[in-house]
């Protein structure tokens, strides 16, 4: 009674009218006659017609209408709703579920989910499109057993936020199901467990990868990481106890380009350093060292909070070999 009378002294908030809608529609499943529940349902329809016609992009009202036409049966006009909803907020991912859900077609999804990801490219912040393709993705490898294309959905999402673990993540798994130690997968749990240091399972994932322990220094400084963040089993704990260094290892040959190139980052690349060193001769730099927070007289490593021993030891050692303070 609240909201007819609220929608006769505002007929023209679309609001209300959904709002009343839904109302009816929840009284008709204790109508007491079949004639009874069809005309309050006739009426539940109408008044969220109304709110519709108001305003068509009124979210409530699709969303009210299309768990009517659920309820009633009608997959068609509620997808139609639903599609409403997401052409209005394509991040809705409670609609995109119960499309998905009312389409029981993962290839209608992927349309859907393409139609989502055309339309928001371009207006979208990365933070706001990584969900869709992270979506997309698992849709191809969970129901369509496309590998490659979630492989591609999954590089776009970690391409368009490189902060975010959570592509990163879905890489690592795709490729660990294909098994074996391959470069891929332990470079796609490197990045998630850089991006996420506090989960363990990365972490346990790339020390328990096989031939790892093949590979006694990687295996070394995996466990070591588990253990010095907390997140080691017994296990892991154990082979570091045994295996970690009891004095400072010497390198079998000195530092210098062969060392350099096998532990070169891959996005490290030695042309575009060359590059800039060689403006960086004719053109000022934009910066001076102190924007960096560093004094041009800043204190030695260790200086102000002294390394512990066997740190120490080590960038002695290290500073010995190339030449510096």
């Amino acid at each position: 009674l609240l909201l007819e009378e609220a929608v006769r002294l505002a007929p023209d908030q679309p609001d209300y009218h959904a709002l009343l809608g839904w109302a009816l529609f929840l009284t008709t499943r204790e109508a007491t006659s079949p004639a009874m529940r069809a005309a309050t349902l006739a009426h539940a329809r109408a008044a969220i017609d109304q709110a519709v016609a108001l305003d068509p992009d009124h979210v409530p009202a699709h969303q009210y209408a299309a768990a009517i036409a659920t309820e009633q049966g009608d997959a068609e006009l509620a997808l139609e709703h639903y599609e409403q909803i997401l052409a209005k907020d394509p991040w809705n991912s409670e609609a995109l579920a119960q499309y998905d859900a009312t389409a029981n077609d993962p290839r209608r999804t992927e349309r859907q989910l393409r139609k989502l990801i055309h339309r928001v490219t371009g207006t979208a912040t990365p933070e706001q499109t990584i969900g869709l393709w992270l979506r997309l993705g698992e849709l191809y490898r969970g129901r369509l057993d496309d590998r490659e294309s979630s492989l591609t959905s999954f590089s776009v999402a970690a391409r368009l936020a490189p902060l975010d673990p959570r592509p990163h993540a879905a890489l690592a798994h795709l490729y660990r199901e294909e098994g074996g130690d391959q470069p891929k997968a332990v470079e796609a749990l490197r990045s998630w467990w850089r991006l996420a240091p506090d989960d363990e399972e990365p972490g346990r994932a790339l020390f328990a990868l096989p031939g790892k322990h093949e590979a006694w220094d990687a295996a070394l400084t995996t466990g070591a990481a588990l253990v010095e963040r907390g997140l080691a089993d017994d296990a892991t704990t154990q082979f570091v106890q045994r295996y970690r260094p009891r004095f400072l290892i010497r390198l079998q040959q000195p530092i210098g380009a062969p060392i350099f190139e096998a532990i070169r980052h891959p996005d490290d690349l030695p042309g575009l350093q060359r590059l800039f060193a060689l403006v960086e001769r004719h053109v000022p730099s934009p910066f001076r060292i102190g924007d960096l927070g560093l004094a041009a007289d800043a204190m030695p490593l260790g200086t102000k909070h002294p390394l512990p021993d066997d740190a120490a030891a080590l960038a002695r050692y290290v500073a010995t070999q190339l030449g510096v303070p």
